[in-house]
């Protein structure tokens, strides 16, 4: 199954080996999960358990600092903070 970021206007597609990364929404925490879905602008739409967004909507400062681990994990309240016109 081909993941791609669901975030309006946004293009980005998991590929092997790439850089950018996919998340899974927050869906235990419904006060971040509120958030999320205000930051990606998709009106009337509800995210299903294989919605994704890219990494490319998150600041570094939202993962955790992990050295030598490759692998980007979340902090537990990170937020959405790029819309697409604000993506690096």
């Amino acid at each position: 199954m081909v993941q791609y970021c669901v975030a309006y206007g946004c293009k980005n597609l998991h590929g092997k080996g790439g850089s950018i990364h996919f998340h899974s929404f927050p869906f235990k925490r419904p006060e971040i999960l509120q958030l999320w879905l205000t930051a990606i602008r998709r009106d009337n739409w509800t995210p299903s358990r294989t919605s994704r967004l890219c990494s490319e909507h998150f600041k570094e400062t939202d993962y955790l600092n992990r050295p030598g681990d490759s692998k980007k994990i979340l902090k537990f309240d990170a937020v959405v903070k790029n819309t697409v016109n604000e993506v690096k």
